[in-house]
């Protein structure tokens, strides 16, 4: 009788640890789960922020870029009015001072 009462202690025990552990590892893999979702997630909001940074980036280019060619235009306009208002040496008596 003591034998049969060890025999079953034994398998409830055995029973009881399986389970144990089954609920332990069921828990880590929806832990693995949620930290592959959120991996997945991080991933997607680290792209969006980069695309968004290299966006941002392109537009300051292009807004230098216009205000450069701006200035180049007035340089250039500066230029042709000074052309037009100075007057050439072989214009000037004397061969501007020869």
């Amino acid at each position: 009788m003591f034998r049969v009462l060890i025999v079953f202690l034994i398998f409830c025990g055995t029973a009881w640890a399986e389970e144990n552990w089954q609920l332990k590892y069921e828990n880590l893999a929806a832990q693995h789960a949620a930290l592959l979702d959120e991996s997945v997630q991080l991933k997607s909001l680290i792209t969006r922020l980069s695309l968004k940074v290299t966006k941002q980036e392109s537009i300051e280019r292009r807004n230098k870029a216009a205000v450069l060619r701006k200035e180049l235009k007035q340089i250039a306009e500066t230029k042709k009015e000074k052309a037009k208002t100075s007057v050439p040496p072989s214009m000037i008596p004397n061969g501007g001072g020869k």
